[in-house]
């Protein structure tokens, strides 16, 4: 401690070959962050995450965050701690570089990268998680690329355009993400999915998603999907939202 003190005192900035989250703290208050990106290379997941975290959160320059985009990669997949470290980041840059990475369709664990991505808040996360929900891909990731996209209004189309894809969970999804929309067209198209898709699971979603939309005709149609659907699923989740226990 007492090395780095002197070396700080006579300007002699170096970069050390370990940081702990101490030492990021100390270079993150003089502005030294090639030692902060430094952190980034370290094997223990908790001081990525921190090292990380303070580079965002006090708004480095980004030409000396772009060290996050260096190291966020790892082993044709992503590195997780650098992504905790990410949660709740509104820069646009940074989040490409992840954008990047979530596009890719042979990503390593590339659900969990989607999770990861979901929890920053730069605008350009949404459309991003939306083009992944719409393209081809392993079809659990566009499945949880279409649960964060829910109940966001601009992505409703894509959510429109997934009511008859042939995966019924991906259908399913996209159904529950529609619900509480007061537009006609998005309501028709989940009376419609709630009536006629040829799986319980998604009528049921779709069913939860009419009566959410407040309708007229949302409580006529659960009681009838109550008494009469053949599947279980639709008629407990009909049970579920008389009970208001949706």
């Amino acid at each position: 401690m007492k090395i780095w003190l002197l070396l700080g005192l006579f300007g002699c900035e170096m970069t050390p070959s370990f940081v702990d989250t101490k030492d990021i703290e100390q270079a993150t208050a003089r502005g030294a962050w090639a030692t902060v990106c430094k952190g980034l290379e370290m094997s223990e997941d908790r001081i990525r995450k921190y090292a990380a975290e303070q580079l965002w959160k006090n708004n480095a320059p980004q030409e000396e965050m772009k060290c996050i985009c260096e190291h966020l990669p790892k082993n044709d997949g992503f590195d997780p701690a650098i992504a905790a470290g990410l949660t709740g980041l509104k820069n646009d840059a940074i989040a490409g570089c992840f954008a990047d990475l979530v596009k890719n369709p042979n990503l390593n664990k590339r659900e969990e990268a989607v999770v990861a991505f979901a929890k920053m808040t730069a605008p350009s996360v949404r459309p991003v998680l939306a083009e992944v929900a719409a393209s081809d891909g392993d079809m659990a990731t566009r499945i949880r690329a279409a649960t964060e996209i829910g109940g966001v209004p601009e992505h409703k189309d894509t959510l429109m355009s997934l009511l008859d894809h042939e995966d019924k969970s991906l259908r399913a999804t996209a159904a529950k993400g529609l619900g509480g929309h007061k537009d006609k067209n998005i309501v028709n198209a989940l009376i419609k999915v709630a009536s006629d898709d040829p799986e319980g699971s998604v009528r049921a979603a779709a069913l939860v998603a009419v009566k959410t939309s407040g309708v007229s005709k949302a409580n006529d149609m659960v009681c009838k999907a109550m008494l009469n659907d053949e599947s279980p699923a639709v008629r407990e989740a009909a049970i579920r939202t008389l009970k208001g226990t949706r």
